[in-house]
């Protein structure tokens, strides 16, 4: 019943009614649209989907955690798919200083609503594996995932391209 009222056309649409998204463009749908359909395969299989998880719905249900909160917890993770011929990431940019990464959630056009996610000190091999994505990212040869949480940043990408050893011959 669920797929036959949400359609793909209308699923896509749909995002240009509300109000308050100005930020929000066609890519950021698809990649939102990919992760609804995840997660209703996972319901299909049988599984129970709790956002925020069941261990936390049970201490809002005792009031062991506030309403705000229990909305701060269900927040889900933005998840935008890497493409190569995009510099990695249609959103993402790693600084060529490896400070920061540049999230760009509007058209180039739009240059005031882009931010910098600062990046703490960090280890020397976590900045060799930055360094070589920034490469891969500038050369466009590597699609780079990222999600964006509250707290954090998660890169995913092609191990075996980024650790890959040169052989000497």
């Amino acid at each position: 019943m669920r797929e036959q009222e949400f359609s793909g056309k209308r699923l896509r649409s749909l995002p240009f009614s509300l109000s308050n998204l100005e930020l929000l463009d066609t890519w950021m749908v698809e990649n939102t649209i990919k992760e609804a359909e995840r997660i209703c395969a996972s319901e299909k299989n049988g599984q129970n989907i709790v956002f925020g998880g069941k261990k936390n719905l049970i201490r809002r249900q005792r009031n062991l955690i506030s309403k705000e909160e229990w909305k701060k917890i269900r927040l889900g993770q933005l998840n935008i798919v890497g493409e190569a011929c995009k510099h990695g990431n249609r959103k993402f940019r790693i600084s060529d200083d490896l400070m920061h990464i540049l999230f760009q959630p509007a058209s180039l056009k739009r240059k005031q609503d882009n931010m910098k996610l600062m990046l703490p000190n960090l280890k020397k091999g976590i900045k060799k594996v930055l360094m070589k994505l920034k490469d891969l990212q500038n050369s466009c040869s590597m699609p780079i995932s990222y999600k964006l949480d509250l707290d954090y940043v998660y890169l995913t990408f092609d191990e075996s391209k980024v650790f890959e050893k040169k052989e000497t011959t």
